[in-house]
């Protein structure tokens, strides 16, 4: 009879443990900095990238109704950038079934993310084009170095020493 009872107790005990050790609260969650996947976008720039897992997402965000850009490379200061310029780092406790980004199909059962935002360091943005109708799609490459990233809470910081997101497709909107 005991050997029946661990059977059945065993395997609850290991759920238990298990579900214990595992955090849901991205707000808990250490960044990895670490993006292999290929860059995408869209609008008129918005580029993201993800970690292997896609439970963290790079996302530079420029509105060039704000910032006047053309094929001419510029670099910003984000400690003292011009508004119109954000990059930040969208932390989830697991992958979401479907990615906000560059998508208009969202589902409400997946995680909220904890955002990290950019508060210094440097980003510099070349584009393919100067003139861009609307829908038109062109590419845009943007590369940041020496980012600290601030935590929500506004307690932790991190530091992206270099990422490249070259040659990605934005230009065109989703829906």
């Amino acid at each position: 009879m005991n050997m029946l009872r661990a059977l059945f107790i065993l395997p609850a005990l290991l759920v238990g443990a298990l579900a214990g050790g595992c955090t849901t609260n991205p707000d808990a969650l250490k960044l990895g900095l670490q993006y292999q996947q290929p860059a995408s976008g869209c609008g008129d720039i918005y580029l993201t990238i993800s970690n292997a897992a896609h439970t963290e997402y790079l996302i530079v965000s420029v509105d060039r109704q704000a910032v006047v850009l053309d094929t001419t490379t510029r670099t910003f200061d984000l400690a003292t950038s011009p508004n119109g310029i954000s990059v930040t780092i969208d932390r989830y406790a697991y992958a979401p079934s479907l990615p906000k980004y560059c998508n208009d199909v969202i589902s409400a059962s997946d995680p909220k993310p904890a955002t990290w935002r950019a508060i210094s360091g440097s980003v510099t943005i070349t584009l393919s084009t100067n003139s861009v109708p609307f829908g038109t799609p062109y590419t845009a490459t943007a590369t940041l170095k020496n980012l600290v990233f601030q935590s929500p809470s506004g307690d932790e910081k991190a530091t992206l020493t270099e990422q490249t997101l070259k040659d990605v497709v934005v230009g065109w909107y989703a829906g």
